[in-house]
């Protein structure tokens, strides 16, 4: 279903595009920490197994 600007696009299009934000949010934290701080990314850091399997469990 296409809308115009503005307009709420439902369904399963509106999942994935909100997972997309939080993903990228999360991403762009990371990144921001990083560079703050003058660390290494750390992927075991970024994301624990703990939020790694909830990813998984929502894909």
């Amino acid at each position: 279903m296409r809308a115009g600007r503005g307009q709420v696009v439902r369904g399963a299009g509106q999942y994935h595009a909100a997972g997309l934000r939080r993903l990228f949010n999360k991403l762009l934290g990371s990144l921001y920490h990083c560079l703050k701080t003058r660390t290494l990314y750390d992927e075991t850091t970024a994301f624990p197994k703990t939020a790694l399997k909830e990813l998984q469990l929502t894909a």
